[in-house]
């Protein structure tokens, strides 16, 4: 779990023209829940695509090793957030406040902010495609993790003095003031 990944399709040279196309068809359209991860076909037989599949796997392996500063994951964040912003939940916006490293193999990125619990999925895959795409983590998955900000004034509520509700029943009993 949380490994890079390449997916090398052996016996490409025993295949011809059409054959290859539905098998490549067929391999896209199985990776469609995973279109980060790379697909290299290959002829072991002949050694056909064996050097760019060496070159791949470096590359991966690499990747997972990422190395960022905070601001550039800030920087993510904000034009994520920007372009597509969080929903709403239960009338109230979600603020995803900073982001840093949490870790490597695999790349993890940890998000600060309020209500973080409520972020549907959804959000997140976007979030971590994004850093994906941004940070060019090919074949890493990566891993979003967040965290709520402690809201001190949570589950207390004002409690109305003596006015405050002689008030409220002279308004609720004759209609507004």
């Amino acid at each position: 779990a949380g490994a890079g990944i390449v997916l090398a399709v052996n016996k490409w040279d025993a295949l011809d023209k059409d054959d290859r196309e539905r098998a490549r068809v067929s391999v896209e359209r199985r990776l469609s829940f995973a279109p980060w991860i790379p697909v290299r076909h290959i002829s072991a037989r002949y050694g056909r695509g064996v050097k760019s599949l060496l070159g791949v796997v470096s590359r991966v392996y690499h990747a997972g090793d990422f190395d960022v500063q905070t601001a550039e994951l800030n920087r993510i964040l904000a034009e994520a957030t920007t372009d597509h912003p969080p929903p709403m939940v239960q009338g109230r916006a979600i603020k995803l406040r900073y982001a840093h490293k949490g870790g490597d193999h695999p790349p993890t990125v940890v998000v600060h902010g309020n209500r973080t619990e409520a972020l549907p999925e959804s959000y997140r895959r976007y979030l971590a495609n994004r850093y994906r795409d941004e940070l060019d983590l090919l074949g890493v998955p990566v891993r979003l993790e967040t965290r709520t900000t402690r809201n001190p004034y949570a589950g207390r509520r004002n409690e109305l003095t003596r006015r405050q509700l002689k008030r409220r029943r002279r308004v609720i009993r004759h209609g507004s003031s």
